[in-house]
Order: structure tokens, then C-alpha cells, then sequence
């Protein structure tokens, strides 16, 4: 893939500079125990990296597994799995609050982050919805299946994916129904094996299902979920490793699973949420080795980050018609989200 977009590789400077308002924040997952996760920002103004801005702003790395993050307001949350912990930064990226999340003197490790009804919630691995008010930072703890991953809300209630990833091989398959206002796990959804990922249609009337299988005989999936009908069918994709959403309630996906080596070769497809139909390929490539996946929900750029978990990363961005516009060197191991910053 190099030949087709080298020319458009973004210089690196390893000195931090003032980050630009204008482009691309990339979480760096780094390697599990490593330490080393990492926050960059690649300028669209002047086509320039900005490195470890979380680092040269607090004067520490954020430590370890950058899981996920979300803009709320004027302020960036970022879910560190290894160090147990979720950030809240300011516009600089300076720390305002660590928030950690205990039960039973137990220390909780979040995963996956959504904003919903003025309220930020995640996933903690040990089996916990959490919900912070984002003007106190104050949080709330509701129990939900083995090991959640991810999550979404639609037809007001809070859907999180029990994936049962370390109890394999007897893996969960089912998602938990909370009520947000009661905050209590109030049914459960039986689905394909290790369910990992979710999303919802913006009409709140399907939720769409993406679970690993167990990495043997039992394949990865994509399933669609009628929330009026309770009824669950199988969308026509096969090895699916990540989803997000778009504009206009289309589905993005990427397709191809584990090698010998846990690379990924990634093609693209998307799907129309609102009616639950294929919309076919989207783009032309093939990226090796793929790591994630991010969607714009404004401008409907794609950003696909690309891995092999032993040098720096790099960050591809796709116009809305899967053109390849440019990449970078995202200066650090594993970029795992990409956001746009618009002001």
C-alpha cells in the first residue's frame, strides 16, 4: 500500500508543538504492560504530527492500554484498561480528574466509552456498566454480565455486549438491557458467542451485534438486532472485526480475522443501519496488518489504523467515497480511535 500514498506522509516531530484545533487526535493503544500508550495529533492545517501531546501537557505518559476515547463538551475522557483508571482533560489535554471505579476493593478496568442522555458511560471488564455525570465527575456502578466490551443506547436503554473474554474457551453471548434511569440491568439479549462490539441505528430500531466467535469453530459475525420485533437474524459479512458508524446511519465495517501471527488483512464494506441492508465494498484496499477502525459521524472521513505491534503505526484516512487521501506515522504502538477536532 505504501507506493499508492507515500508522497502524502506526514513529517514527525518528535519535540511536541502546540497541537493544531484543527485535525486528527489518535489514541495509541501501546503494547499490554508497556506503558506506552499514547496521544498524538496530526495537524490538517499543516500536515504535521504532533507527538505524545498527553505527556509533553502533564509531564507523564497516561500508562498503560489506551483503550478508547470521547469529546464531551470541553472535555476529552480517555479509558486506560491496564492502569484502571479514565482520564478527564481539558483542550490542552492537562489531566482535570482521574477517575477509578472500585468493587469490593476491587480496582475496575474500563474498556469501552459512550455519551447518552448528558451522561458518559463505560464498560469496566469486571462486570460493570458505570455512569459519570459529566458537570461532578460523580459515578454509579450497575452489575452486568462476564467481561463487557462494548455498548450503545437506543429506545431508551443502555445495551452492553458481555463478552466473556476471560473465561474462555466458555465465552458469554449475551448482551445486558439497563434501564439508565433505574440503573439496573433489567433483561438480557442470547446472541453469537463473545459479543464485542455495538451499534444503533439513529431511528433506535436496530442495534447491530459484532461478536468474535470462539476462535475455533464458532466464526465471527455480524447480527442485527428489531427492537419492536425482539427478533435477532445474521447479516451476510463474513469475519467482521470492527464496526462504526456513520453519517446518515451507514455502517461501516472491516472484514478478515486473525492470522497465525493476530494480523489482520482488512477490507471494507458498509451497510445501511436504517434499513438493514448491504451497501456493498467500500473502497478499494486491502490494509495489512489492520488494527482498528473510526468513523466521523460530521464529515464521514474514515480513519483505519494499521499495526504489526513492533513499530509505530499508521493512521489512513479515507474521504467518504473510500479514496485514500493521505496517511501518517502516528508516532507510537497500536493506534486504536481516531477523533476529528473541529474547533
Amino acid at each position: 500500500m505504501l507506493f499508492l500514498v507515500c508522497s502524502c506522509q506526514a513529517p514527525r516531530t518528535e519535540s511536541p508543538l502546540e497541537p493544531s484545533p484543527y485535525g486528527l487526535l489518535v489514541l495509541n493503544n501501546g503494547n499490554w504492560g508497556g506503558n506506552d500508550a499514547s496521544l498524538c495529533v496530526y495537524s490538517t492545517e499543516d500536515k504535521t504530527l504532533a507527538a505524545n501531546v498527553f505527556e509533553a501537557a502533564n509531564g507523564r505518559r497516561p500508562g498503560d492500554l489506551g483503550q478508547d476515547m470521547i469529546i464531551v463538551g470541553d472535555e476529552l475522557y480517555i479509558a486506560m484498561n491496564g492502569s484502571q483508571l479514565i482520564y478527564v482533560c481539558d483542550r490542552n489535554y492537562t489531566v482535570k480528574d482521574e477517575l477509578r471505579a472500585y468493587s469490593n476493593d476491587i480496582q475496575l478496568s474500563p474498556r469501552c466509552l459512550l455519551y447518552a442522555r448528558n451522561r458518559v458511560y463505560v464498560t469496566y471488564y469486571e462486570g460493570y456498566l458505570g455512569e459519570i455525570d459529566p458537570d461532578t465527575h460523580k459515578m454509579r456502578l450497575c452489575a452486568v454480565g462476564a467481561n463487557p466490551e462494548g455498548l450503545c443506547y437506543a429506545a431508551g436503554k443502555i445495551y452492553v455486549a458481555n463478552s466473556g473474554g476471560a473465561l474462555s474457551p466458555d465465552f458469554n453471548n449475551t448482551l445486558s438491557v439497563v434501564d439508565p434511569v433505574e440503573f439496573k440491568q433489567v433483561s438480557s439479549i442470547e446472541v453469537n458467542t463473545n459479543p464485542v462490539a455495538l451499534c444503533a441505528d439513529s431511528a433506535g430500531k436496530w442495534i447491530y451485534i459484532l461478536s468474535y466467535g470462539n476462535y475455533s469453530n464458532i466464526r465471527p459475525m455480524l447480527q442485527a438486532y428489531d427492537i419492536a420485533a425482539a427478533t435477532l437474524s445474521d447479516c451476510p459479512y463474513n469475519d467482521v472485526k470492527s464496526l462504526a458508524m456513520g453519517p446518515d446511519d451507514v455502517l461501516y465495517l472491516a472484514c478478515g480475522f486473525y492470522d497465525d501471527l493476530w494480523q489482520v488483512s482488512g477490507s471494507l464494506y458498509c451497510h445501511d443501519a436504517s434499513a438493514n441492508k448491504p451497501l456493498g465494498t467500500f473502497g478499494a484496499e486491502n490494509f495489512t496488518p489492520y488494527y482498528s477502525l473510526s468513523v466521523d459521524a460530521s464529515s464521514g472521513e474514515v480513519y483505519v489504523g494499521c499495526s504489526d505491534y513492533k513499530t509505530n503505526g499508521d493512521v489512513y484516512v479515507l474521504d467518504s467515497e473510500g479514496k485514500i487521501l493521505y496517511f501518517f506515522d502516528c508516532a507510537g504502538l497500536n493506534p486504536q480511535k481516531v477523533l476529528k477536532l473541529y474547533d
